[in-house]
């Protein structure tokens, strides 16, 4: 093809592009963020592959095949941001997740909707259908009044907000935030009116399987195991991040503690650390006074249940650090179990 028929091309070219008022499109295009940018980009270049395959000599499904493994590898090399997550009925919590929109989307269990309600840098990020599905109702949204506009229903994480994507939340935004959405809300429809009282937060469900993967098998209870260990993986893996996120200058900050508890709740947290000081018995790093505590276990070393147990024992963090954990754990159930009691003998 010689100069003139290029030259020629591109004239074509710019003069497809001004019919499709490229200009705007560009603006738009610059507004998104990065990763949005790159979806639309796959989205464009996928389908000006697909409307020239009969003209390529590289194979349609190689270009694309290409393009996705780029997009994974985008996700993978990027940093875990640090959000707020509430639930409807539960205290909000915590949680480390990946920036991208498939995680965004899984975390509120459909397609996302970020608003922006609070003069702070902060996107509250939802089920953009949440309201359509029926799911429950989680948080009112107030004017700076204190008049309720508006309900937000099903999961919602709170974002911090970067010059183009969604960030982790500063640690003085995640404790304000966490403050404000701390008493779940129950609604009531009286009269046609609607009513939003504060409730008390739900423990996280489910129960600990106390038996066997073979007792569970042989007594028709296997999806009550299956979901009890995963459930039980997924407590010890927090224990460790949390011990590793919370562990600065040989200080170990007890919101980590207090964050799993509210995760996973007190029966399932116990349960993790008890089962684990057992297994770790030899090791002076543990106290006494935590093995004692340990022993209400009641796991023989050797029986099937121990040995089926240490599946879930907290193996990624320094028993000395895992002892210090385990001590603020029960502190901050005790310290809970008394309110309810001093409250009482207040009323009297």
């Amino acid at each position: 093809m010689n100069k003139r028929r290029i030259a020629d091309l591109a004239q074509e070219w710019n003069e497809v592009i001004e019919r499709l008022n490229y200009d705007d499109f560009q603006a738009w295009f610059h507004l998104l963020p990065e990763k949005e940018r790159l979806i639309v980009a796959e989205k464009l270049v996928a389908g000006i592959i697909y409307s020239c395959r009969d003209y390529l000599t590289v194979p349609q499904d190689e270009l694309i095949w290409e393009m996705e493994e780029t997009m994974e590898e985008y996700e993978m090399n990027q940093e875990p941001i640090r959000v707020l997550v509430v639930e409807p009925g539960q205290c909000p919590y915590e949680k480390e997740i990946a920036p991208g929109l498939e995680s965004l989307q899984r975390e509120v269990g459909g397609s996302i909707e970020a608003i922006y309600p609070f003069p702070e840098p902060v996107a509250i990020v939802l089920d953009e259908e949440g309201k359509l599905k029926g799911k429950p109702r989680n948080r009112v949204l107030r004017d700076e009044d204190g008049a309720i506009y508006d309900f937000l229903s099903g999961t919602f994480l709170v974002v911090g907000l970067g010059d183009e994507d969604f960030t982790s939340l500063t640690p003085e935004l995640m404790e304000q935030f966490s403050r404000k959405y701390h008493t779940p809300e129950m609604f009531l429809n009286l009269g046609g009116a609607i009513i939003v009282l504060p409730m008390e937060p739900k423990e996280p469900e489910g129960s600990v399987y106390p038996h066997t993967a073979r007792y569970a098998a042989e007594h028709g209870e296997l999806a009550q195991y299956q979901e009890s260990a995963r459930q039980n993986l997924a407590c010890t893996k927090a224990i460790e991040q949390a011990i590793q996120d919370n562990y600065v200058d040989h200080h170990l900050d007890p919101a980590g503690a207090k964050e799993v508890l509210k995760q996973f709740g007190k029966e399932r947290v116990q349960f993790i650390l008890a089962l684990t000081i057992q297994h770790k018995q030899e090791d002076g790093r543990i106290s006494p006074d935590n093995k004692k505590w340990a022993g209400i276990m009641n796991m023989p070393e050797g029986s099937e249940l121990y040995q089926d147990t240490a599946q879930f024992a907290v193996n990624q963090a320094h028993p000395g650090l895992l002892d210090l954990f385990t001590t603020q754990t029960r502190s901050l159930i005790a310290q809970k179990e008394r309110s309810p009691k001093k409250q009482s003998q207040r009323d009297r």
